[in-house]
C-alpha cells in the first residue's frame, strides 16, 4: 500500500526555477595512466532522459574488470523560490544536498553528502570527487535534498520541518553495462523481415585508424527473427544459454572477419593504432582476454565462449 506525503516536496518545475545542473565525468587507469569515459545515451532505451551508458574511445575499459571515478559538479543558480509560502522549507531553514547511487545487484544505497544551502543563495556550486566505484552492474545516480536544518514555522502551510527529512529526489542518470560497453558492438534491427537472428559486419579501410564502433563493425541482431525471443531478457521465453551461443558464435565470427581484412590476413600486433581503433582493441582482446585471432580457430572459439559463458553470469 502506497502512502502520500503529508509535506510539500520538489517537483520537476521547482527543480527548473532553480536553474538546477549536473555535470558528470568519468575516468579509469590503466597502466598507471587516466583516460576519460564518455556517457552516451543508451541505443533503443524506453527512458532516453535518463538511461546511459559509458563508452571509452580507447576499447580498453572493462567495466567487468576495471572501476570508474566519477567526479560530480552541482550548480543552482537562485535558491529563493523553494522557501517560504509558496516553497518546500521556511525562509530561515537549510536545505541539504547529497548524491545518492545504487547497484542492481546490491541492497547497499551509498550516499554522499555535496553541501548545504540557505534562502536567496545565487549560484550555488558543489563539488565532490567520489572516487572509483563499481559498475559490474547497471546503477541509478540521484540527487537528494533534505533539511539540514529546521527553520521557524510561520504559516499554517504543510511544509516538512525536520532535521534530515528528505524533501526532494531527482534522478540524474542509469548507467547500464549489462548488453552494452564496448565489447560488443550490437546492432538491433526492426525494420526488415526474413533476416537471420544474428549476422556481422566488418567494412573498414584501415584498422589502425578506423574506429571499433558499430559503424564500422557490427553484430547485428534481428528483432523479426522467431529467435529474437529467446534472447530477449524481457520475454517470458528468454534462454540465457541459447543467449550464450549466439553471443559467442557470432563475436567469434566478428573477430575472424575482421583478421581477414588485414593484409594477408594475419593481424600484426606490433602494430599501435590510433585510440578507439579496431586495430587498439584487437591487441586489447590479445593482451588482456587471450583472443589471440592468428591462433588455432578452435581454440580461440572455446576461450571466446568461455568469456562469454562467465560474463553471462553477471547479467
Amino acid at each position: 500500500m502506497s502512502t502520500e506525503r503529508l509535506y510539500k516536496t520538489l517537483a520537476k518545475d521547482d527543480f527548473e526555477s532553480m536553474g538546477l545542473s549536473c555535470e558528470r565525468s568519468y575516468s579509469y587507469s590503466y597502466k598507471g595512466r587516466e583516460f576519460a569515459l564518455s556517457e552516451v545515451p543508451l541505443k533503443n532505451s524506453k527512458d532516453p532522459e535518463h538511461e546511459r551508458m559509458l563508452e571509452d574511445k580507447r576499447c580498453v575499459w572493462d567495466y567487468s574488470e576495471m572501476g570508474a571515478c566519477l567526479k560530480v559538479d552541482v550548480d543552482i543558480e537562485n535558491s529563493s523560490k523553494i522557501f517560504g509560502s509558496n516553497g518546500v522549507a521556511y525562509s530561515d531553514s537549510r536545505i541539504g544536498v547529497g548524491i545518492e547511487w545504487k547497484a542492481e545487484t546490491s541492497k547497499i544505497r551509498h550516499h554522499h553528502f555535496l553541501g548545504s544551502f540557505e534562502n536567496n543563495a545565487e549560484n550555488i556550486s558543489f563539488n565532490a570527487d567520489l572516487g572509483e566505484l563499481d559498475f559490474t552492474s547497471n546503477v541509478t545516480f540521484r540527487l537528494v535534498f533534505f533539511v539540514d536544518r529546521p527553520g521557524t514555522p510561520s504559516i499554517s502551510s504543510p511544509i516538512g520541518n525536520e532535521k534530515g527529512l528528505v524533501i526532494g529526489e531527482l534522478t540524474l542518470c542509469k548507467i547500464f553495462v549489462s548488453g552494452g560497453g564496448t565489447m560488443f558492438p550490437i546492432l538491433l534491427n526492426a525494420d526488415e523481415k526474413n533476416r537471420p537472428l544474428w549476422a556481422i559486419r566488418a567494412n573498414f579501410s584501415d584498422p589502425c585508424i578506423d574506429d571499433f564502433t558499430d559503424s564500422n563493425v557490427a553484430i547485428i541482431l534481428s528483432q523479426t527473427n522467431s529467435g529474437y525471443q529467446y534472447i530477449d531478457s524481457s520475454n517470458s521465453k528468454y534462454n540465457e544459454r541459447f543467449l550464450v551461443e549466439v553471443l559467442a558464435s557470432s563475436f567469434f565470427a566478428l573477430l575472424l572477419s575482421i583478421k581477414a581484412q588485414y593484409d594477408d590476413g594475419h593481424v600484426d600486433y606490433s602494430l599501435e593504432g590510433e585510440k578507439g581503433s579496431i586495430q587498439s582493441a584487437m591487441v586489447y582482446f590479445k593482451e588482456a582476454l587471450g583472443f589471440d585471432v592468428n591462433s588455432d580457430p578452435a581454440q580461440l572459439a572455446n576461450k571466446v565462449l568461455s568469456f562469454i559463458e562467465k560474463e553471462a553470469k553477471k547479467l
